[in-house]
């Protein structure tokens, strides 16, 4: 079985059971689901951690996105180390391929205060942010790139954004996913590439992304099953079937999910922010 980027895509129809706990509260219009995995199984491939998802109707309005980087803020908050002093925040994906640039754009807006001294920064900790690319950008694994950098400033915990994709049509751009498992790039397009976890970067990894895309064969599945029809499946070939589709409307939408995660983010390390 392929493992999915969102856990609750592989969880949503099975109740609490001895390999998983998974909890749904409701929130200004908003669906939190809590899931954390002890173990994997047949069905569950996701590693195992602590998964949390956030589904929201639309981020149109000023209030709507103020809401869903409170939740954001406080979803972080309980993942993070206690008394940490400094934060990696690593935006990953292609800058130049508009559904894969919500981690660099997310990056963009992140408070970075890791050059300022301690009267200047006051309670929040030192945040320092990388976009590192993608290897057919540098011709360097994404994570090798991290893990340098990690080695090199010794943060208390790094925080990865990535675009992640979806098996569900509805949940295109109206889902964010934070986990404490880290993150395999590439693996929800069939594009495996080295994982940002703790065993790889000797420091724990808190991982957020938003479904901006679905592959192709997911989207027919999902078509064919609802007119009965999946025998169609066996026509497409592998190539037409690895493809990959976003909305046209991803432009906009992007420019608001990067807002909510970077001010998510910036809620929840920066206490004043919190206050406002």
């Amino acid at each position: 079985m392929t493992r999915l980027d969102l856990a609750y895509e592989e969880v949503e129809e099975i109740l609490s059971n001895e390999d998983l706990h998974h909890e749904m509260k409701s929130y200004k219009k908003m669906e939190i689901h809590e899931i954390e995995i002890y173990q994997k199984n047949d069905v569950i491939q996701n590693d195992p951690g602590q998964y949390t998802t956030i589904e929201f109707e639309d981020l149109d309005d000023h209030q709507k996105r103020e809401d869903v980087s409170d939740v954001i803020a406080e979803c972080l908050k309980k993942m993070l180390p206690e008394n940490i002093h400094k934060v990696l925040v690593a935006g990953l994906g292609n800058q130049n391929v508009t559904a894969d640039s919500l981690g660099p754009d997310t990056a963009d807006q992140i408070i970075v205060t890791a050059h300022l001294n301690e009267s200047i920064r006051g309670n929040c900790p030192k945040i320092a942010v990388l976009s590192p690319g993608v290897m057919g950008q540098t011709g360097i694994e994404t994570a090798k790139i991290i893990q340098a950098v990690a080695q090199s400033e010794k943060p208390d915990v790094v925080i990865a954004i990535d675009a992640l994709a979806t098996k569900s049509l509805k949940r295109i751009n109206h889902v964010i996913q934070i986990s404490d498992t880290g993150i395999h790039p590439g693996s929800g397009v069939k594009n495996k590439r080295m994982g940002l976890n703790e065993e790889t970067l000797q420091v724990k990894v808190i991982s957020m992304g938003v479904a901006t895309v679905m592959s192709v064969e997911h989207l027919i599945e999902e078509k064919l099953k609802e007119a009965n029809g999946l025998f169609l499946m066996e026509k497409m070939t592998t190539n037409q079937l690895d493809m990959v589709v976003t909305p046209k409307e991803i432009d906009e939408v992007k420019l608001h999910l990067a807002e909510v995660l970077a001010l998510g983010i910036n809620k929840a390390l920066i206490p004043e922010l919190s206050k406002r």
